[in-house]
C-alpha cells in the first residue's frame, strides 16, 4: 500500500501493483519495474531517491492497517532463543530498503535482535548485499564469523547464501515450495521454525 500511495501522490496513478512478484527480490528492483510498467522507461537516480525517500515516510503509517502484515509461525520464539546464546550473532540481509526493513522490524516487535545487515538500499543486487552483511558482521563482531547461515523464504535467499559459501535454511512458509527450494541447493528445507535444526546454533 505505501508504494501504491507514493506512486499516486507523485504520478497520479493507482493499482501499480498488478503483476508485480515482490519476493525476494530488492525494493529498488521493484520500484524500477513498477515504474517501467507505468512509463515504460526506466526512473532516474533523481527520481528513485525521491521515491524512496517518501516510500520510507510513508511506511510506517500504512504498516499501522496493513491487513497482510504478519509474523510467520515461531519467528519470536526462535529469535529470543538465539539471541540469548552468546556465540550467535544476527544481521539482515534483506532487499528491503533500510530504513524500510527497520520499520517493519518495530512493526513486527522484532528490531531489538538485529544490529547490522545488508539493505536493498545498498545495492539491488541480492549477492552484494548479503556479503555487505557479512562485512559488517565481522566490523560489528570484531572477528570473522566460524559459521555463517543464511535463512529465508525463496530462491534468492538460497542462492545468496551459496554465493558467499554460507549453509542455507530454508523455510517453506513463502510461497515457493519446498521442491524448489530444495533444487536451488538449500543445506536444510523447513516447513516452518518450529523445525529448527539444532545443527544450525
Amino acid at each position: 500500500m505505501a508504494f501504491e500511495n507514493v506512486f499516486f501522490e507523485l504520478y497520479g496513478v493507482k493499482d501499480i501493483w498488478s503483476k508485480i512478484e515482490p519476493d525476494g527480490r530488492t525494493d529498488d528492483s521493484i520500484l524500477e519495474e513498477i515504474y517501467f510498467n507505468r512509463f515504460r522507461q526506466m526512473p532516474t537516480l533523481d527520481e528513485k531517491k525521491q521515491i524512496e525517500e517518501l516510500y520510507s515516510i510513508k511506511l510506517p503509517e500504512a504498516l499501522k492497517t496493513a491487513t497482510r502484515f504478519r509474523l510467520m509461525p515461531h519467528v519470536p520464539e526462535v529469535l529470543k532463543y538465539l539471541h540469548s546464546l552468546a556465540h550467535v550473532s544476527m544481521g539482515l540481509a534483506t532487499g528491503n530498503y533500510e530504513r524500510a526493513a527497520h520499520h517493519k522490524l518495530v512493526r513486527a516487535g522484532l528490531r531489538s535482535y538485529f544490529d547490522y545487515g545488508g539493505y536493498g538500499s545498498d545495492s539491488a543486487d541480492r549477492e552484494v548485499l548479503t556479503r555487505l552483511a557479512l562485512t559488517r558482521a565481522t566490523q560489528y563482531l570484531k572477528t570473522s564469523p566460524k559459521k555463517v547461515i543464511v535463512v529465508g523464504d525463496t530462491i534468492h535467499d538460497v542462492r545468496c547464501g551459496l554465493a558467499i559459501g554460507a549453509k542455507t535454511l530454508a523455510v517453506c512458509t513463502g510461497r515457493t515450495k519446498a521442491e524448489t527450494l530444495k533444487d536451488a541447493g538449500a543445506t536444510w528445507v523447513i516447513p516452518d521454525l518450529s523445525h529448527f535444526p539444532s545443527e544450525c546454533c
